[in-house]
């Protein structure tokens, strides 16, 4: 199965959208490092933003949760810090725990 990882429009898809995607899919070094790519660019935009708020990280896959409730949870407004302590993956919920109890 072939999985295009841009839409139509050439706008790239969000980690999330690009996880999905993959579903069954095999996965090939070039998806998993256009995941990466992705996931990082959308976090390291999130961090100087200066506030990361709950519609920010919807887009955003597992890893990439995980990687603001561990890395960026000081700028975390408290409806996103909420958003990450009530996700749906024990991981989220396990990182944001931990970082809202430093």
């Amino acid at each position: 199965m072939n999985v295009n990882i841009t839409a139509a429009a050439a706008k790239p898809l969000t980690p999330r959208q690009m996880e999905d995607a993959f579903q069954g899919s095999p996965r090939s070094q070039v998806k998993i490092e256009a995941l990466y790519a992705s996931r990082e660019a959308m976090v390291t935009e999130l961090a100087l933003k200066g506030q990361i708020l709950p519609l920010d990280i919807a887009n955003l896959d597992r890893l990439g949760r995980v990687r603001v409730a561990n890395d960026h949870w000081r700028i975390c407004s408290p409806e996103a810090r909420k958003a990450l302590a009530a996700d749906a993956h024990h991981q989220v919920r396990s990182c944001a725990a931990i970082s809202s109890a430093l």
